[in-house]
C-alpha cells in the first residue's frame, strides 16, 4: 500500500510538530517509532492502509536505510519529485507495513510461502512504475541485505537502469563494498537473499550496479554552497581585500618627510619663502629635507632650528666660509 505525494508530505509535517531539535537530528527509525507505530497498533493496519483502505496504485518503490536522517530523505525525495507535475504515490516499506515487534515484522517480509518472490518487497517491486535510490549520509545504503535484494529484483524486474532515479548524498562514493558484506538482522535472511542473487543476476552485476549508485554525481551535488557558507566566502574575501588595500592606502596617503617638513617649516615661517626659487630658505630646505628618510621620524624643533641655520648658512655664502673667519 502507498502513500500519495501529499500523504507523504503529511508525515513530515506530523514530524516537525515533535519541536525543531527532534525534527533535525531524526532518523527514519524514530518517526517509525514515534509516529508510524501508534497508528499501526491502534489499527493494526499499516500506516498506508489507514490513509488508503482502498490502496493506491504503485507508482515510485523508495529503496532507503532506517538510519538515514528523515529531514535528509524528504529533501532528496523533493529533489526527484519536487518539479514535476504530477506527484507519484510512494511505496516506502516503513509505511507500507505495519510496524510493530520483530514478530509482526518478521511474518509480514517472509510472506505466505517463506520465498522471496512473497515478500512484499518483491510485491511492490513487480508492480512500480519507478526505482528510486535514496543514499543518505549516514550509513551505506548497500550495507543492508534487503536493499541488495530490492536492487536485484529491481534488475530482474527491468526497472535497473532505465526507470530508476538516485537522490542523496554521494557520502559513500569512495567506499569499496561488496553486496557479499551486508548484513542482516537475521542471519537465514542473507543466506536466502544471496542464494537468490547469485543463481539470478549474479555478484558481480549486482557490485556494479552498487558502484554506480554510489559514485554518480547529481546535479544539485556539485558543490551547491549555503548562503551561511557563501556569507563566510564573502566575508573571508573582503577581509583579505581589506588587508591588502588598507595598508596601500595608508601609505599612498601618508605624508612623505619632505612633506612633513613643509609643513613644520610653513607653520613657523608663513609665506612659504622656503618654496621660492632662488633663495636662500629653499636651498635651507632642501638640505634639510635630503638628511631625512621615509622611515625617520621627524621632530619639529630639531627640522627648525636646522632650517634657522642652514638658512643663514646659504643666505652669508656660507660656502665661502673659511675656517679662520669662523
Amino acid at each position: 500500500c502507498c502513500l500519495s505525494w501529499e500523504q507523504f508530505l503529511d508525515v513530515d509535517r506530523i514530524a516537525q510538530t515533535r519541536g525543531t531539535r527532534w525534527y533535525t537530528k531524526a532518523k527514519m527509525r524514530d518517526v517509525v517509532t514515534k509516529i508510524v507505530e501508534p497508528i499501526c497498533e491502534e489499527t493494526q493496519k499499516s500506516y498506508a492502509q489507514t490513509q488508503n483502505p482502498q490502496g493506491l496504485m504503485i507508482q515510485a518503490f523508495i529503496t532507503h536505510s532506517w538510519d538515514e536522517n528523515f529531514k535528509e530523505l524528504v529533501k532528496s525525495l523533493k529533489e526527484v519529485f519536487g518539479s514535476s507535475f504530477h506527484k507519484p504515490n510512494l511505496w516506502i516499506c516503513a509505511f507500507a507495513l505495519i510496524q510493530g515487534d520483530y514478530d509482526t515484522i518478521k511474518k509480514q517480509v517472509e510472506g505466505g510461502d517463506n520465498s522471496l518472490e512473497a515478500s512484499p518487497f518483491v510485491l511492490a517491486l513487480q508492480k512500480a512504475e519507478s526505482f528510486v535510490v535514496l543514499r543518505n549520509s549516514n550509513t551505506n545504503l548497500y550495507s543492508r541485505i534487503w536493499c541488495v535484494c530490492e536492487l536485484v529484483f529491481a534488475i530482474r524486474f527491468k526497472l535497473v537502469p532505465n526507470k530508476t532515479m538516485i537522490a542523496g548524498p554521494n557520502t559513500f562514493s569512495n567506499e569499496k563494498i561488496s553486496c557479499t558484506d551486508a548484513g542482516a538482522f537475521n542471519p537465514k535472511d542473507k543466506v536466502k537473499i544471496m542464494d537468490y542473487l547469485s543463481r539470478t543476476v549474479g555478484v558481480d552485476k549486482v557490485n556494479g550496479m552498487i558502484e554506480d549508485f554510489q559514485n554518480m554525481q547529481l546535479p544539485s551535488q556539485a558543490p551547491v554552497i549555503s548562503k551561511k557558507r557563501l556569507l563566510l566566502i564573502l566575508f573571508g574575501v573582503i577581509i583579505t581585500v581589506a588587508a591588502i588595500i588598507i595598508p596601500v592606502s595608508i601609505i599612498l596617503t601618508r605624508p612623505t618627510t619632505a612633506e612633513k617638513i613643509n609643513s613644520v617649516i610653513a607653520e613657523k615661517f608663513p609665506g612659504l619663502e622656503h618654496r621660492k626659487e632662488d633663495t636662500s630658505q629653499l636651498s635651507a630646505f632642501t638640505w634639510v629635507t635630503k638628511q631625512y628618510t621615509e622611515k625617520d621620524t621627524i621632530y619639529e624643533r630639531r627640522i627648525l632650528s636646522q632650517y634657522g641655520l642652514s638658512t643663514l648658512y646659504f643666505s652669508t655664502k656660507g660656502v665661502t666660509w673659511t675656517k679662520k673667519t669662523n
